[in-house]
């Protein structure tokens, strides 16, 4: 008699059991399904085969590869009712330019954080690294510096700085040109192309940079590593051209490479047949 009736009450947790499991797995086959097709809509076909294409993927990844892994990700945070709000959303014409903004808005964020960072710590790092570069400077050097700092600026200096400027370098080795953006809240986005002739190296970079000016001197320095700040002596800020030298440590004044930008951007150089690129 016992026996039989833990006979059934075994069987009956089994099948208790086997209810539940079957329950279950049809609440997170639900979700898996709803996650799909969320992960479609927030990552859409267009994105994911520019993402393939430029991090050399075909034929290592499918965009249903990459799709299953982002769909894993979601249910562990949203419930099918959640999922469900989330579709119903993205597949709004509000959600669509949400989806197609998400990188422009990630790079805004950055520069706000980068924007937060210069106001409350950057400007004083940049004056600690000017302070140890210009110990390390000549004489006649820092006297050329001191001067600068304490003339009087040009008229609407900062206000001219502004905008989109234009610049390029050339020798017998190397030629630079470069395009910037200058704004108000104290970044630049710097591109510039490099071509290394000795070598036949090219390298085209584009960096975010924070600056500021004292007196007649502009300060830049890299955002992701402000361990050293480019010192250009201004002289002369019209809206028509920006006439500066750069400050050189280890020389004097005389020596400093003088440069001039202009308003508006340029064609920047293609990398020429049978060079080496070295862009990072």
């Amino acid at each position: 008699m016992i026996t039989s009736l833990c006979f059934l009450l075994r069987r009956r947790a089994l099948l208790l059991s086997a209810v539940f499991s079957l329950t279950l797995s049809g609440v997170v086959s639900a979700q898996e399904t709803k996650a799909a097709e969320f992960a479609k809509l927030a990552v859409p076909e267009e994105m994911l085969e520019d993402h393939i294409e430029s991090n050399e993927l075909k034929g290592v990844l499918t965009k249903d590869d990459i799709w299953s892994a982002i769909a894993e990700i979601y249910p562990r945070y949203f419930d099918e009712k959640e999922l469900d709000d989330l579709i119903a959303f993205y597949k709004t014409d509000t959600g669509k330019k949400f989806v197609t903004k998400q990188t422009v808005l990630t790079q805004e964020i950055v520069k706000a954080t980068i924007l937060l960072i210069q106001k409350h710590q950057g400007v004083a790092s940049m004056e600690k690294t000017v302070a140890k570069q210009l110990a390390e400077c000549k004489e006649s050097a820092r006297k050329a510096y001191d001067a600068a700092v304490k003339a009087k600026p040009f008229p609407n200096q900062d206000a001219l700085l502004l905008g989109k400027w234009s610049g390029k370098f050339k020798d017998d080795e190397m030629e630079s040109v470069w395009n910037y953006e200058r704004r108000k809240d104290g970044t630049i986005t710097i591109e510039s192309v490099s071509l290394m002739a000795p070598e036949k190296e090219f390298e085209h970079t584009t960096d975010e940079y924070l600056w500021k000016t004292k007196g007649r001197v502009l300060y830049e320095t890299m955002a992701s590593d402000p361990s050293y700040v480019d010192i250009y002596i201004l002289d002369e800020v019209t809206k028509k051209k920006i006439k500066f030298r750069s400050l050189t440590e280890d020389s004097d004044p005389s020596e400093w490479e003088a440069d001039t930008d202009y308003p508006g951007s340029v064609e920047l150089p293609k990398l020429p047949k049978g060079w080496k690129d070295i862009s990072e």
